[in-house]
């Protein structure tokens, strides 16, 4: 297990538990490539959503992609 001492990546791809005193694990990075290729999918950028004035939980793009997908059983929105 390795952990650093400072937050090291790009606004929108970082893992929340970097905003956490606990130890970095290797599932930073897989919540990283998710939020890729969530992107890619949706062809919605991450760090406009989050970089967005209005504050707001919706704006968070994974909780966006799950309520579409899940709560409103509509696939083709989130779809580019």
């Amino acid at each position: 297990m390795v952990s650093m001492s400072m937050a090291r990546g790009t606004r929108g791809y970082m893992a929340p538990e970097w905003l956490k005193p606990d130890p970095i694990t290797p599932k930073a990075d897989v919540y990283s490539f998710g939020m890729v290729l969530l992107e890619l999918v949706s062809g919605v950028r991450s760090s406009n959503i989050q970089g967005s004035l209005v504050h707001s939980e919706d704006l968070y793009l994974p909780r966006w992609a799950f309520g579409k997908v899940f709560k409103d059983m509509k696939v083709d929105d989130i779809l580019d």
